[in-house]
């Protein structure tokens, strides 16, 4: 599906593969780029930011415009 940002691609390696099982069992049925963006979410909200991260500009909160567009995706 179209879309004005930019994509990122995910190789689906067994790891990968295992955290979309665990966000899956908790969100049956969502599309896998959906789940991904809900458990990046969360664990971005739940953990404090780290030094490193510090030293990056926040582009913001996650708006109801980027989750659809990493809907978009599947």
């Amino acid at each position: 599906m179209p879309t004005t940002y930019p994509r990122v691609l995910i190789t689906r390696t067994p790891e990968v593969e295992q955290i979309l099982a665990a966000g899956q069992a908790r969100w049956p049925g969502r599309p896998a780029s959906a789940t991904l963006v809900a458990l990046a979410s969360e664990a971005t909200a739940a953990r404090p930011r780290s030094s490193f991260l510090l030293s990056f500009e926040s582009p913001g909160p996650l708006t109801d415009e980027i989750i659809q567009a990493a809907l978009n995706d599947d």
